[in-house]
């Protein structure tokens, strides 16, 4: 098996399962997000808006914490013992942090829930990359597989709250696990994801012998490498947290801007990054070319947001939604890739502290976008965001060098 695995790389049905996964965690995470305000509302009795903000920011942080402190462990735990237990054990403990949620009385409950989730993805999405990095029997096949849990993680993003809205309607607040009910489908996917994968995914990760397409540069070269593609995927997730906390607020902030507007761009967002990472693990571009590819990323990312601030119109804010989400299509999932690829026989651990600090990036670019936009500072936040794009692309412009 090994050796056929090695020349083919993971069969449709694995690579299924995997896509599958890493949707059903952003789909659970996008459909939760929206209705946490009222869900906390429920079930504590708070009628106090600052109050019930206050729970939603601790109670989303103890997600984004529980990922960013178990990430590289779980990661570092499926390098010594098998990515299939890992994430199966994930994907488990996910549906059943769902669970609790639906069924949490309290507030004790609600936060356990979370947290139990922040873990349990923790153990998917960067094992899932893992497992693919491992079976990858060249440079091309890796970069599309990524690209399809890339896809498969935006599209979670996307479809969630329109899901969420739409089901909440239609179901009964008496039945909660009807098939109606919104989390019923993100259970549903990860336990089927959590079989599939427990059947096909090997026991074994790939034998050292064929990690000959790795970039395997352990040493303090490597290392220098390795941290600097974490602090590139940390600068791209804050700046486009921040930005869409920014787009979020904008109808509060005194702009003229409609609720549809502003849904229509969040949405154009996460469309053409979607569009954008598709293209660039295309047939069309070499993968080792795509290492040219960040730092331009980054700069337009940073000119990007330079330019969004002054918008003033709904068609340049448009504009600027658009150059700032192909900049950050292109430059976060080639960080990924290269961060796989050098990885070697450390796959999990790497990975796992890739989405340890992107998730890091994406709580302290939201809060920090949050506190600036609350005292008017929204010039500030957009400096900021800007001139960390910006050195982050000085901080790129030496790694094709390095990963030559």
């Amino acid at each position: 098996m090994s050796d056929s695995l090695s020349n083919r790389g993971l069969p449709l049905t694995t690579r299924g399962a995997l896509v599958l996964a890493a949707f059903a965690t952003a789909l659970a995470f996008s459909i939760i997000l929206p209705d946490l305000p009222s869900r906390i509302a429920a079930v504590s009795g708070f009628d106090d808006p600052a109050t019930i903000s206050r729970h939603t920011g601790l109670m989303t942080a103890a997600y984004t914490a529980a990922i960013f402190v178990s990430a590289p462990f779980l990661g570092r735990i499926s390098d010594g013992w098998g990515r299939r237990p890992v994430l199966v054990l994930g994907l488990a403990g996910f549906s059943t942090s769902l669970m609790l949620f639906e069924l949490a009385g309290d507030l004790l409950l609600l936060y356990t829930a979370r947290a139990l989730a922040g873990v349990s993805a923790a153990a998917i999405t960067p094992v899932a990359l893992a497992t693919v990095g491992d079976w990858s029997p060249d440079d091309g096949w890796r970069a599309r597989r990524f690209a399809w849990i890339g896809a498969a993680t935006m599209i979670g993003f996307m479809v969630g709250p329109l899901l969420g809205g739409t089901l909440s309607i239609l179901s009964s607040k008496q039945a909660q696990f009807e098939a109606g009910a919104p989390l019923f489908w993100p259970i549903v996917l990860a336990l089927v994801s959590a079989c599939v994968i427990a059947r096909t995914v090997p026991v074994s990760k790939r034998p050292s012998s064929s990690h000959a397409n790795a970039y395997a540069l352990r040493g303090a070269d490597d290392q220098r490498t390795s941290k600097s593609l974490l602090v590139l995927a940390a600068i791209v997730a804050g700046s486009v947290a921040a930005f869409d906390v920014h787009l979020a607020l904008r109808g509060n902030l005194g702009s003229s801007a409609s609720g549809l507007t502003i849904g229509l761009m969040l949405a154009e967002c996460s469309a053409v990054m979607l569009l954008a990472q598709t293209l660039v693990f295309s047939p069309l571009v070499p993968p080792k070319a795509t290492r040219w590819l960040i730092a331009p990323a980054l700069g337009l990312l940073g000119l990007a947001l330079a330019l969004a601030s002054a918008a003033t119109t709904a068609a340049a804010l448009a504009l600027g939604v658009g150059a700032i989400a192909t900049a950050a299509g292109i430059a976060a999932p080639i960080i990924t890739y290269w961060t796989s690829l050098i990885a070697g026989e450390h796959q999990g651990e790497d990975l796992g502290r890739w989405i340890a600090v992107t998730s890091l990036g994406q709580a302290v670019g939201s809060a920090a976008a949050g506190l600036l936009l609350s005292h008017g500072l929204s010039n500030v936040m957009f400096a900021i965001a800007s001139a960390l794009a910006l050195a982050g692309m000085i901080i790129a412009a030496w790694l094709p060098k390095r990963l030559a």
